[in-house]
């Protein structure tokens, strides 16, 4: 019998299999939706309590804050243990920090919450710090990157409530002894109080971590902040730099100082810019040397493998490789061939002046250095004389030649007669000549759709601003002119 047949003899009816997927649906919805445990990845030492996963501490009172961030000089590192001192109740002098690996317990979810478009098919709902599609993702797949400045976003409540657990629970340790109520006992500076009674961490961290804690944490009112003062850079810091002590005497570790059982270094070698390709390397020359592994070759790079990065780049520069290609772009000659070409550009600018001032505004917005060598008058209608309107004026500005533009329409009299009432240097006559065309009457414009808005090309601009509209892109008068 085929599988067809015996699905056909089951004794299922339609309805009951839609009612049986529904139901199946719903369990698996609920399954991936069931609050999960994460364990943290912070061993206690054999004198050690472990609170929440966050914090261990010893009977030498020394506190231990798990910190899952990478410190790359941001400050990490002492951020997260003063969150965990203040809240505590510790002294400075007693807090620890101990890197950890990735892990559910320590995930970033603030920041796989704004990487929701990288993971999702639904970012608009995993977007949500606080949605369970971002919990889980983060908290499923270890997420704990280190990006965007999210470590207190991520990491500050969980630490809080980690040490609001661990200084109730000490302090309901030390109520018993002393017979009191837990929440009459002061938390301060590592010591544990209660009018002329104290006890440190250490002796009351074992009894403590027997105790069932309270829930919810007791947080206390205001969380670890500090004001700033007058003079704070001459004062003592209250909390000072827990890595900078290591990184100053060379026992701070960092990821170049990580070794492995039968770990290896490699040295590699790329062409220089214009010659990408390896063309021969002399490997008889390493032939031989000792605590070198292998050697790699490829068609773009040579790398040599090592018991040690000394051993790989001495043998690295023993092959000598020679790399060839395609010649390379000369950026000496390339830029100054077009330096000319900038250097114009840079020497223009386009600005808007009023035909009523125009006696003294060129004057007055022409650059240090610079000179009008063009001018441009323009008529409201073809068929008005120039001498009945009041006409704006376009001056172009270079520094070596006079190039009117083309479609410059005053008449080279008129136009002469006003550039020399406003004192302008540069050849009227010659735009004059230059715009003269067959058939022009005198002292008549050519026709317009309009009074087309009065404007002043003058130097500098910047090189961008090429354009010959009244107020081109990036090129505004500057208002010191």
């Amino acid at each position: 019998m085929d599988w067809r047949a015996k699905l056909t003899a089951l004794p299922v009816t339609r309805r009951q299999l839609v009612a049986g997927a529904a139901v199946g649906g719903g369990l698996g919805v609920a399954w991936w939706l069931w609050p999960r445990h994460y364990t943290s990845p912070l061993t206690p030492g054999p004198n050690e309590r472990d609170f929440g996963g966050w914090i261990t501490i010893g009977r030498d009172g020394v506190v231990t804050v798990a910190v899952p961030q990478l410190e790359m000089g941001q400050g990490v590192t002492t951020v997260l243990a003063q969150v965990v001192a203040v809240e505590l109740g510790a002294d400075w002098r007693q807090v620890a920090v101990e890197p950890n690996p990735p892990a559910g317990l320590y995930a970033n979810i603030p920041l796989a919450a704004k990487w929701a478009p990288l993971w999702s098919n639904l970012p608009s709902f995993a977007s949500d710090p606080d949605s369970q599609l971002a919990e889980n993702y983060a908290r499923s797949n270890a997420f704990a990157a280190t990006a965007d400045g999210t470590a207190l976003a991520a990491y500050e409540l969980p630490l809080r409530e980690a040490a609001a657990t661990a200084r109730a629970l000490l302090a309901m340790a030390a109520a018993e002894r002393w017979d009191v109520d837990w929440e009459e006992c002061l938390v301060e500076r590592g010591i544990v109080r209660h009018a002329e009674q104290q006890l440190g961490f250490g002796a009351l961290v074992a009894e403590a971590a027997e105790l069932d804690p309270p829930d919810p944490p007791p947080l206390r009112v205001a969380p670890a902040s500090e004001d700033p003062v007058p003079a704070e850079a001459e004062l003592a810091p209250d909390f000072p730099r827990l890595d900078l002590p290591a990184k100053v005497d060379g026992s701070f570790l960092f990821a170049g100082d990580i070794r492995l059982p039968g770990m290896v270094f490699a040295s590699i070698r790329h062409g220089p810019l214009g010659k990408p390709d390896l063309t021969g390397f002399e490997a008889a020359a390493v032939e031989g040397l000792d605590g070198l592994v292998g050697v790699v070759k490829s068609r773009r790079y040579l790398a040599a493998v090592a018991e040690s990065w000394w051993v790989a780049e001495r043998a690295l520069k023993a092959m000598r490789p020679v790399f060839a290609g395609p010649p390379a772009v000369e950026s000496a000659a390339a830029l100054e061939a077009l330096h000319p070409v900038e250097h114009d550009a840079h020497r223009r600018q386009l600005v808007a002046v009023d035909a009523a001032d125009h006696q003294h505004a060129l004057r007055r917005r022409a650059p240090r250095g610079g000179r009008i060598v063009a001018v441009q008058q323009r008529q409201a209608l073809a068929t008005r004389p120039l001498g009945d309107v009041q006409p704006g004026i376009q001056a172009t500005l270079r520094a070596d030649a006079v190039q009117p533009s083309a479609d410059q329409p005053a008449r080279g009299l008129q136009r002469g007669q006003r550039q020399r009432r406003c004192g302008l240097v540069g050849a009227g006559d010659e735009a004059g000549r230059h715009n003269k065309k067959p058939g022009d009457q005198p002292g008549l414009e050519r026709s317009q759709a309009g009074i087309s808005r009065p404007h002043v090309l003058c130097a500098p601009c910047r090189p961008e601003s090429r354009s010959l509209s009244p107020y081109p892109r990036n090129c505004r008068p500057s208002p010191h002119w």
